[in-house]
């Protein structure tokens, strides 16, 4: 998770990561959600993106913003 590419090490973080958790894409099925949210419910399988939101995708959970999030359509695979 390193770049040579000076223009990429000023936005990742020069010397060392800006983000401690990287990766931006999440996929998955939902195990929770809080009580204003009305779009999704627990086993619903959704994707999404997290590089508008501070990244941390490289986790086995993940917490995420509803607005990142839609749901994954049945004819396509994790």
């Amino acid at each position: 998770m390193s770049g040579k590419p000076i223009f990429a090490r000023l936005k990742t973080g020069l010397l060392k990561p800006k983000v401690k958790i990287p990766g931006g894409d999440i996929a998955g099925r939902v195990e929770a959600v809080g009580k204003n949210v009305g779009q999704f419910q627990p086993g619903d399988e959704v994707f999404g993106e997290l590089d508008s939101f501070g990244y941390g995708a490289f986790a086995e959970y993940v917490c995420a913003p509803v607005e990142a999030l839609a749901l994954k359509p049945g004819n396509v695979s994790f």
